[in-house]
């Protein structure tokens, strides 16, 4: 770890390594740090000296972007796009591909590995997972451990995947849970779709097939199986298998109580 050697409530200066053009030159006794100003080249390099800023808090902000930016260098240099460093946590063990965009407030850990040209946005959780190239994740996803995510997959905000794979191509936009899934190529999964997968005592697998379509607001209780090309109509809670090229319907059929509440 890189240790910057000086107190909260030292004074600061910002001093460019290679033009050594001074903000604030008041004291000669301030700690110094390598950074470079905005006329020079825009990178940190960390073989020259240099000094931060004027108040505490801003030289702990300060150093906090050029710890971070020094942390992630050898991903920067990969070709990762890092814009704010300061509030990403990101694990030594993670590989990340040349390409991929990495918003704020992401935490990636353990041996998740994320392919090239992936987009994440800001506030997804990712632990142990991998994530094929081109896809886009989030804002605020949950990939837990045992996730597989494959190219060109779309999974977007407040939705939990777990110990699943998904397959090429596949959509799970908003607000839904997989867990313990096999997930086919081309599949949507609407809006608040469940795998009910925990009966209170086992985990069961929900196996959905290539280019099935699963409605929103849908149940699905495992162990269960939706064929290709499938699919599930909105509302419903889906106990049985369901073939291919089939359209499912397990809701309860409307009913309209004419002038129920008619004022009179």
């Amino acid at each position: 770890m890189f240790n910057f050697n000086f107190s909260i409530s030292s004074p600061f200066v910002l001093l460019c390594c290679r033009c050594e053009t001074a903000r604030d030159s008041s004291s000669e006794a301030i700690p110094r740090i390598e950074l470079v100003c905005s006329n020079c080249i825009p990178i940190i390099d960390i073989s020259q000296t240099i000094v931060l800023t004027k108040k505490a808090r801003q030289g702990f902000f300060v150093c906090a972007i050029i710890y971070y930016s020094m942390k992630y260098r050898h991903l920067i240099d990969a070709g990762v796009i890092i814009p704010h460093p300061e509030v990403v946590f990101i694990d030594d063990s993670v590989k990340i591909g040349n390409g991929t965009v990495i918003e704020p407030f992401n935490i990636i850990k353990g041996s998740t590995v994320i392919g090239q040209d992936v987009h994440l946005l800001a506030g997804n959780n990712i632990a142990d997972s991998e994530i094929g190239s081109g896809c886009r994740i989030g804002p605020y996803a949950h990939l837990r451990p045992g996730s597989i995510i494959s190219d060109n997959c779309r999974i977007g905000n407040f939705v939990e995947i777990k110990k699943s794979v998904i397959g090429a191509g596949s959509k799970i936009a908003h607000l839904t849970y997989v867990g313990d899934s096999e997930i086919g190529e081309n599949v949507n999964l609407g809006c608040g779709t469940v795998t009910v997968n925990y009966d209170g005592k086992q985990k069961h697998k929900t196996v959905i097939g290539n280019g099935a379509f699963v409605g929103s607001n849908v149940n699905l209780v495992a162990p269960i199986t939706i064929g290709k090309s499938a699919v599930v109509a909105a509302g419903s809670t889906v106990t049985e298998d369901v073939p291919d090229y089939a359209l499912a319907i397990a809701r309860e059929r409307q009913t309209n109580k004419e002038d129920r509440y008619r004022q009179h």
